[in-house]
């Protein structure tokens, strides 16, 4: 068989073979790492995250209903290098896909924050960190503004610690574990009716948190953060009314608060006697007056993720007579680390 060299060097127009042979190589090269078949191993295992938990006690739970969304950041070893910053996260079967997707890749670093609720109306705004100081323990910075819900909306954020991915990857990345925590307080009030007679049921037709604190931040980047009040903000939180009746305590709807402790707070009650001939229901005459009473809210270390029940006994001397002679209405406190309703009540 005989061998035949061109010597394309040689030839007048070698130059435009050169030039041609050179773009149809670079084309030919593009045109396979766009496909997706031909993706290197390291780059086929996409970020996913699962087992979203809320204090690792409910699944996927905030107040009343059932995480549906969250918002997500992350860096791959160091905070300048961001693959996410603010993406939505959602649902799909038993994953959890971000709206952007991006690739585990060997030999990196990768930590992730995750927020919720996701919408911007909640009043939450995050300002992720800039530098990563050698014990690092959160994605940065986060506010939070109560007025924005009036206390009705919850706020749970997640890390994820530091992922390693080793050196070499013969196996796709496992989904990421999002183990998301409470940074608010939830707050109701109980009321006990102790006016000694069936036929007389006490209207709360108000409970008011004023001069609570308003906003605040919390740098999630330290062992021990602390949610610390934000330019001396203050807030006026409304709780519905309730019928107290002998029979049965009645409690308030929960709000949430930061807990962040300040000065000057107090509550703000309406209370007015009724009396009805039934021997249940909650129609009847009126007794008495309306009363308004202000009083001191109680010292209370607010913590996340802890309940908090407001509890007053209603009776004779604090909601009959002269508004200006009744004896103020006092509150004691019971803290539960349970984040729900189910706290057990001493009544007379």
């Amino acid at each position: 068989m005989r061998r035949f060299i061109i010597n394309v060097l040689s030839h007048p127009f070698s130059h435009l073979f050169l030039n041609n042979l050179l773009l149809s190589t670079i084309l030919l090269t593009a045109g396979c790492t766009e496909s997706d078949k031909d993706l290197p191993s390291a780059a086929s295992s996409a970020i996913e995250f699962d087992n979203v938990f809320v204090d690792n006690l409910t699944r996927g739970i905030i107040t009343t209903e059932n995480i549906e969304a969250f918002k997500l950041y992350g860096f791959v070893d160091n905070p300048s290098s961001v693959i996410f910053n603010g993406v939505l996260v959602t649902k799909k079967g038993d994953s959890w896909i971000p709206s952007k997707t991006e690739y585990w890749y060997p030999g990196h670093q990768y930590r992730f924050s995750g927020i919720a609720p996701s919408h911007g109306t909640s009043g939450w705004k995050f300002y992720p960190a800039t530098s990563l100081p050698e014990n690092y323990y959160g994605g940065g910075v986060l506010e939070f503004d109560i007025t924005h819900a009036h206390g009705n909306t919850d706020l749970l954020y997640a890390y994820s610690s530091c992922i390693s991915t080793p050196e070499i990857m013969t196996a796709p990345m496992p989904p990421v574990a999002m183990d998301f925590r409470h940074m608010l307080s939830r707050v109701h009030f109980t009321y006990i009716n102790e006016l000694g007679n069936h036929h007389y049921f006490v209207n709360v037709s108000m409970t008011q948190l004023r001069n609570v604190c308003g906003k605040a931040t919390i740098d999630l980047t330290q062992e021990n953060e602390s949610w610390q009040q934000k330019d001396y903000a203050t807030a006026w939180i409304d709780l519905d009314g309730v019928i107290v009746r002998t029979d049965a305590p009645a409690t308030t709807k929960e709000v949430f608060l930061i807990p962040c402790n300040i000065s000057g707070s107090e509550i703000y009650i309406q209370t007015q006697v009724f009396y009805t001939p039934e021997d249940s229901g909650t129609q009847g005459h009126v007794f008495s007056d309306l009363a308004a009473q202000t009083v001191k809210l109680p010292d209370v270390d607010f913590k996340p993720g802890y309940t908090y029940n407001f509890i007053a006994h209603l009776t004779a001397d604090n909601v009959l007579g002269d508004g200006e002679k009744l004896y103020p209405i006092t509150f004691t406190v019971t803290e539960s680390p349970r984040w729900d309703s189910t706290i057990t009540i001493d009544t007379p």
